[in-house]
């Protein structure tokens, strides 16, 4: 399962994830707009669209040639098998873990 987080201006964001929506209707694989919005710091526009299986290379080169995408990256997500979710599910939370972006922010 790979993710494609897809950066964009905030006027092209609307226009943008309708199209793409639209695109991958009409493809036969598993192909998900999970989530879009705008950046806090910049307000610039985000997609993340999810493949089942690996990101068609054709799609990469559709990013490419976009001008109106300012930047993407191509995620991997780690599988996890059934034994691990459950030994993830069953481990308590440690109560003083920060975030590493909250370190940065807050000493």
């Amino acid at each position: 399962m790979q993710d494609v987080h897809i950066i964009c201006t905030w006027d092209q964001l609307q226009s943008m994830v309708a199209a793409l929506e639209e695109q991958f209707e009409a493809q036969e694989e598993e192909i998900t707009v999970l989530d879009w919005g705008t950046s806090y710091k910049k307000e610039a526009g985000y997609i993340v669209v999810e493949w089942d299986d690996e990101v068609d290379a054709a799609f990469i080169d559709q990013l490419t040639a976009d001008n109106h995408v300012e930047d993407f990256s191509v995620y991997t997500v780690p599988c996890i098998t059934d034994g691990q979710l459950r030994i993830l599910e069953q481990a308590p939370i440690e109560a003083g873990r920060v975030h590493v972006a909250q370190q940065k922010n807050h000493p």
